[in-house]
């Protein structure tokens, strides 16, 4: 490797002239390193260097460059050795792998460029509504709301009110006046995990609790001097159809790959078509000889 230090050495005196900018720079093939019949030249490093290297950090960018690429290089050559017998597979392998990511490409370039349709939320509802069967719950859901106050808080009555009320307004009052009296209050207006919601309560994590599911309306546990105030206004247990505000984003996408795979599939078909007519696809069997 001392060597190749000299080489890199003699290289970035030939590179760099006060700053770093390649483009005052006249390159030429000249080699910088050589591993058995492989070659780098100054023109293939110049590649490999990232962009607006700095004359101070350049030599050691060079340094790197060329000593992972000289050992890249003697693996190479070492796998050849070893495994030549197994070179065909291998070609075969890279050859089918170069054109799978061609191939999906030029899909992508298809299904971009292409006007796809624009996913409603009608198409969405519709999706829903025909699948609903594999859109099931493994676990109770559930939206509610849960307040926790001190046990000599004297206003009891009038916070249960407040909190029974319906509609829109009702709760902003009701949130307001929690936050006004320093409350802690935990909204789930969104659908949640029923264990998420038990948690912010004072029970035993160890039992269950799907009594609790069963009453709408305000309910209370006291605790260590504090009292909550908890309400479960909607459930959906296991086994259930998962809300569609749950599961719009999964069916979008759904219908994303739908579109696209279309889009390719018709491409494919003006492809083939055009191919035909043009006369670069000839068949050289019948269908009685398969």
């Amino acid at each position: 490797m001392k060597c190749l230090r000299i080489i890199i050495v003699i290289v970035m005196a030939s590179l760099c002239v006060g700053c770093w900018d390649s483009s005052t720079l006249l390159w030429n093939d000249q080699a910088v390193a050589k591993v058995e019949g492989t070659v780098l030249s100054k023109d293939e490093l110049r590649n490999m260097l990232p962009e607006n290297v700095t004359s101070k950090d350049s030599l050691s960018y060079v340094d790197a460059i060329v000593r992972k690429w000289v050992m890249t290089q003697l693996k190479i050559h070492e796998a050849e050795r070893l495994f030549s017998e197994d070179m065909n597979d291998i070609e075969k392998r890279v050859s089918d792998y170069r054109m799978s990511l061609l191939v999906k490409k030029l899909d992508e370039y298809w299904a971009q460029s292409s006007k796809s349709e624009e996913i409603t939320n009608e198409m969405v509802r519709k999706y829903y509504d025909e699948h609903r069967s594999e859109f099931k719950l493994s676990s109770t859901i559930v939206r509610g709301v849960i307040v926790s106050f001190s046990s000599n808080y004297s206003r009891k009555k009038k916070l249960r009110a407040m909190m029974k009320a319906n509609g829109k307004g009702s709760q902003e009052d009701f949130i307001a006046f929690c936050r006004k009296n320093n409350f802690s209050i935990q909204l789930f207006d969104e659908w949640a995990p029923f264990g998420d919601f038990l948690s912010f309560l004072p029970l035993a994590s160890s039992e269950k609790h799907d009594q609790l599911l069963k009453d709408t309306e305000i309910q209370e546990i006291s605790q260590g001097g504090r009292t909550f105030f908890f309400r479960i206004f909607e459930v959906r247990k296991a086994g259930e159809s998962t809300p569609l505000e749950m599961t719009t984003k999964n069916i979008q996408k759904i219908l994303s790959n739908r579109i696209r795979k279309d889009v390719i599939q018709r491409m494919e078909t003006k492809a083939y078509d055009s191919a035909l007519e043009q006369g670069k696809l000839k068949f050289y069997y019948s269908s009685k000889e398969i």
